[in-house]
């Protein structure tokens, strides 16, 4: 097939065709209109959106109604119950509208009488040059009046004309008035049959939101006579509000620049008769009644259930009826009115627009009007209230209404966006956008995102609108922030969750498109990638406060999100961390809290638990703890009263104290960490983090060092203590180890005694009780006896020591003698004899200690062992010196023993009785030379000390 030329064929049947215009059905066409404008209260929105186009201050709405065919009105009834008649029995007759705006001016009434000639002006909401046409849903030939002009719409076939007049002079007004008689209450009409009273609490919420965005002051709704509902907006004066330095003004587009931002504070107020509250309530179920009836019987149901089985009335008497009294207690009811009122916070960012001539050019061919050099975007968010406060309030018998009535008001639930009134398309976030320029699809229902250069156009407004959400958030973060000086930063988590779920996106209806566009350029608008968040250091930029990983004490000078913030704002956080406006807690983060401050004693033992577990978990290496520990000091052993404590610098400790082995509450060396701060850890922890168990050396060490060898040897209660659990682990102790112990307990006066602490190696045993006042060792749990003895406490005294007493015994008088003798110190000696240095026992065989008994003997002279004989008869017989002993001698008691191995002799040798017979020749001593005596000693030599003498003898 060849190719058509399609333009060489226009151009033909442009020169030779015939002319004919297009008709147009304009009753089939309205009603295709009317088909997009089909949402609630289209009509009354269209209206009212022209009074505030013509800058009315207050608009009144009128619904005229029929009387009800079958049931009559009550007759002497007072306005509540008339009101309340017609409200449920009255049909729909006319519906006016009354603005006090500008009057129609030719051009007005040119384009009212016009389908699809849009207002031209810039500044207005109107574009398509359809809206006024949504009357004709619900009436045929609508009535305009405006200054001193009239037009009546009225119908020849499918075509609809116009009629205009001039107001004659009786009917003078300077109101713009609409007059739509319903189609359906014409009984002419082949669609008769007239409508209830639409529901009047519903009508008021819209009403009441109506006033949100628009430039009116007053709405008053009439039902024939009576003003059922009264609505007032107040606004403050506009407060300048400063961009904030770190936000971009100007769209991604480069369309728009935002140029001003103000806040303003409004109310709107409402006003309504009692009896709209319950006039359209559907009437209670039998079994309602019944429950009702219940609840007011009081604590018995008799006098409910006597109604029925109670005898019938005389018909003689005349008994009150109940129906009067319920009637006036109803009717009191619904008598007067109620009020309600609620707090806005508006604000408005002006921008200026920058566009090509072609651009420009496009969006007026789409909807009659250039695009505006300024436009404003309005943000309306519900304020921040106490849990326990009312968002409205209200007084009145049916205040509660108030709620139903601004339900729409504030974005609770959805944010919807606003284009003179709400739209059908909600914002993603808890916040309303008013933005009167944004290009509407035809109904005005939702925002057209699909045609080119118009979606282009609304999409840099939206970007404005997330702007402006952004300087609504960064300006209530700063009130936040000022509140921080006077309260807690806990006090101040809730309004901050409030706040952040404000701006938390969720997808956005019909249209997710529109949502992501504004949440789009709420992060985006930034400068850097941060945001004003609550910390718990206050109010700071993102980008230095860090994601709550887990709550710990020791790094409060370190800004986090606090735990319940990120919890119950989880969404926003996500969106935060996502889009790297914040970060996890660093290694890098913690080193810098740990040196900006000491920490306490509480903040170090969590910080080195938390240590522990994360090296433990592998979450952190060894050399990571270490570098946390180079930046760690706390406050320690702070005692106020006393105005003392101690710097701990954590990346000096090396040493764990072992609680098994050294008592925690001792003194310990300056490397060692408390006891207190690792209880609950493990060994194998505190060894990951490089540390080692404080060996007792090392302890003891630290103990016999100045200052605390000061303590060490004057506190009986600490030395006892120290040598308790020294003695406890002295089996535990290497050699090396031991002599380390020795070398370093016994230069010092560290053993308790009964008479003060000494030096080990001038104690005793507690076994030595030879002299009183000897320094014995105090006993103390654990002691051990090879431990006393390598520290050098004796078993034995000095044998100086007794030889110095003996003497002092000697020379001292009667009184300052001591209560011992010589008996005393053999039987100690023999009790100690294989624990006697062989030095001390030869020493004491040279030592003169024993008294003797003999005829030589003088007083107080005293001998060696050796000089003496043990005690025997025949032996005294012989003129020797004996030892003078009160105990009977036995070579075979310990006693016996000592004094033999010292050198005591138990018997003379034969050269010593020759010496003695010799003697006694010579002196003629006959006594020596009886046979008997020489016998009796001679008989002796070579024997056992006590050997019987032979039977000769």
């Amino acid at each position: 097939m060849a190719s058509i030329d399609f333009a060489r064929l226009r151009n033909q049947t442009m020169a030779d065709g015939l002319d004919s215009e297009v008709t147009v059905n304009t009753r089939a066409l309205i009603d295709k209109v009317l088909a997009r404008y089909s949402s609630e209260h289209t009509t009354l929105r269209e209206l009212i959106q022209n009074a505030a186009d013509a800058k009315a201050s207050t608009v009144t709405i009128r619904l005229e109604t029929d009387p009800s065919l079958s049931i009559p009105t009550p007759q002497g009834a007072e306005d509540p119950v008339l009101l309340r008649h017609i409200i449920q029995n009255h049909t729909l007759k006319r519906l006016v509208v009354t603005n006090n705006g500008q009057a129609f001016s030719p051009a007005d009434w040119k384009r009212l009488k016009s389908i699809a000639d849009g207002n031209p002006d810039e500044t207005k909401i109107g574009a398509f040059g359809v809206g006024f046409y949504s009357v004709f849903a619900d009436c045929d030939e609508p009535f305009v009046v405006s200054g001193d002009k009239t037009m009546a719409f009225y119908w020849k076939g499918n075509t609809l004309s116009t009629k205009i007049a001039t107001v004659p002079s009786d009917h003078d007004t300077s109101l713009t008035i609409f007059s739509l008689d319903y189609r359906q209450a014409n009984p002419a009409s082949p669609s008769y049959s007239p409508s209830k009273l639409p529901n009047l609490p519903t009508l008021c919420q819209f009403l009441a939101t109506s006033l949100t965005f628009v430039g009116l002051e007053s709405i008053e709704l009439h039902v024939d006579d009576y003003v059922v509902a009264s609505f007032s907006k107040k606004v403050s004066p506009p407060e300048d509000i400063r961009v904030p330095q770190g936000l971009k003004t100007e769209t991604e587009g480069g369309l728009m620049r935002v140029t001003n931002v103000t806040r303003q504070h409004s109310q709107i107020d409402a006003e309504w008769m009692n009896v709209m509250a319950t006039a359209q309530l559907p009437p209670k179920r039998a079994a309602d009644l019944v429950q009702q009836e219940v609840r007011n019987a009081g604590t018995t149901l008799r006098s409910f259930f006597s109604k029925f089985s109670a005898p019938a009335p005389q018909p003689t008497a005349k008994a009150a009826k109940p129906a009067p009294t319920e009637k006036h207690s109803s009717d009191q009811a619904i008598a007067g009115e109620s009020k309600g009122t609620i707090f806005l916070q508006v604000y408005t960012v002006e921008a200026a627009t920058k566009v090509s001539q072609k651009f420009a050019a496009e969006i007026e061919r789409a909807t009659k009007k250039s695009p505006p050099r300024t436009t404003k975007i309005a943000l309306l968010t519900s304020p921040y209230q106490d849990p326990s406060a009312m968002l409205s309030t209200g007084s009145g018998s049916t205040a509660d209404l108030s709620t139903k009535i601004f339900a729409e008001v504030l974005p609770t639930k959805s944010g919807r966006i606003f284009i003179g009134f709400p739209t059908a398309q909600t914002t993603g976030y808890l916040a309303h956008i008013s933005a009167p320029s944004l290009i509407p699809t035809v109904e005005r229902e939702n925002v057209d995102m699909n045609a080119r250069y118009i979606s282009t156009w609304n999409i840099e407004l939206l970007r404005v609108a997330g702007l402006a959400c952004r300087i609504s958030y960064v300006s209530e973060m700063a009130e936040i922030q000022a509140r921080v000086k006077v309260e807690r930063v806990e006090a101040l988590i809730p309004r901050a969750i409030y706040t952040l779920q404000q701006y938390t996106a969720s997808a956005s209806h019909p249209s997710t498109a529109l949502g992501e566009k504004i949440d789009e350029a709420f992060w985006n608008c930034s400068k850097e990638r941060s945001i004003a968040i609550l910390s718990t250091k206050g109010v700071m930029a993102s980008k230095d406060v860090r994601m709550p990983a887990e709550t710990l004490s020791f790094l409060n000078e370190v800004p986090m999100v606090p735990q319940q913030l990120a919890t119950e704002a989880v969404a926003f956080m996500l969106s935060l961390h996502r889009r790297g406006f914040i970060t996890e807690l660093t290694m890098q983060d913690i080193r810098q809290g740990l040196e900006s401050r000491a920490l306490s004693e509480e903040e170090l033992s969590e910080f080195i638990r938390w240590c522990g577990a994360k090296l433990e978990s592998g979450e952190i290496d060894v050399p990571g703890s270490r570098s946390l520990f180079e930046n760690t000091v706390a406050n320690i052993d702070i005692q106020p009263e006393k105005n003392s404590g101690r710097i701990l610098a954590l990346g000096d400790i090396s040493t764990y104290v072992n609680a098994a082995r050294i008592t925690p509450t001792l003194p310990l060396p300056p490397d060692t960490i408390p006891f207190t701060f690792t209880k609950n850890m493990s060994a194998k922890q505190l060894q990951m983090f490089g540390w080692i168990e404080l060996s007792m050396v090392r302890w003891l060490r630290h103990l016999t060092t100045p200052p605390q060898l000061t303590e060490f040897t004057s506190s009986e209660t600490l030395a006892l203590s120290v040598l308790s659990l020294a003695s406890k682990c002295w089996e535990q102790l290497d050699v090396s180890s031991k002599e380390t112990v020795v070398k370093i307990l016994t230069p010092h006066t560290i053993m308790p005694t009964k008479v003060g602490l000494r030096r080990p190696q001038e104690s005793y045993f507690p076994t030595v009780k030879l002299f009183d006042d000897l320094p014995t060792v105090k006993t103390f749990p654990g002691s051990k006896e090879k431990f006393l003895l390598a520290l050098g406490v004796r078993k034995t005294i000095d044998l100086p020591m007794v030889f110095d007493r003996m003497r002092s015994n000697d020379t001292g008088t009667a009184v300052d003698k001591a209560s011992w003798n010589h008996v005393d110190l053999i039987k100690y000696f023999a009790s100690v004899i294989d624990e006697i240095p062989k030095k001390d026992l030869d020493r004491l065989r040279e030592t003169p200690f024993l008294p003797g008994e003999g005829k030589s003997v003088k007083s107080g002279q005293m001998f060696k062992a050796s000089e003496l004989y043990a005690p025997d008869q025949a032996i005294s017989s012989l003129g020797l010196t004996q030892a003078k002993i009160p105990f009977e001698f036995k070579p075979t008691s310990r006693e016996g023993a000592l004094l033999l191995r010292l050198g005591l002799k138990q018997w003379p040798d034969s050269v010593t009785i020759a010496n003695i017979l010799h003697r006694a020749g010579l002196s003629s001593d006959q006594q020596l030379l009886q046979p008997r005596v020489i016998s009796s000693g001679s008989c002796r030599v070579g024997k056992g000390a006590h050997a019987p003498c032979p039977p000769c003898c």
